[in-house]
Parts: structure tokens; sequence; C-alpha cells
């Protein structure tokens, strides 16, 4: 998903990684942290698991596609697309 243009948030397993178009990074194990307390993006020992998740992230930028409020459900289903292929 996209957070804002350029800003990108990859969910996998237990893992959240976020990446701000400024460079900021932030992962969160959520099977022990679901609240997204202690960022483990600078920790060495997470590196193979932020290389992961951040190699889902598209190389290519694609343009927004105006939606109604959105339902994650809608999202996880594959009902909603954020951008155009």
């Amino acid at each position: 998903s996209t957070l804002r243009e350029n800003d990108y948030s990859v969910r996998k397993d237990n893992w959240h990684y976020i990446r701000y178009d400024a460079g900021e990074e932030e992962l969160y194990d959520l099977s022990v942290d679901p609240e997204e307390w202690k960022n483990l993006a600078s920790n060495e020992a997470y590196a193979n698991v932020k290389a992961e998740l951040s190699g889902m992230i598209p190389k290519e930028k694609h343009p927004f596609v105006p939606t109604d409020p959105i339902r994650w459900a809608d999202v996880l289903s594959g009902k909603i697309q954020f951008y155009q292929k």
C-alpha cells in the first residue's frame, strides 16, 4: 500500500515495513510488537527481512487511482487496486 506519493508500506507474515520518500525506514515484528513501538529498521540483525520487504516495493511509480473510502477486506481480496497496470 502507499501512504503518500512515494511512501510505501509492506506487510508480510508478521512483518511491517515502511519506507518514506525522504529515505526514513520503519520495520516492526508484529508477533512481538503489534502496536509498532520498537522500530527495528536500523538493527542489522533484521537486514535480510528489510531487504525482502523493500524488494516488494514497485520500481516504477504508478498514478493513483481515485477511490471511495477503502475497506481493508476489499484491498486484501483484490477488489480494490491502488494503481493501474
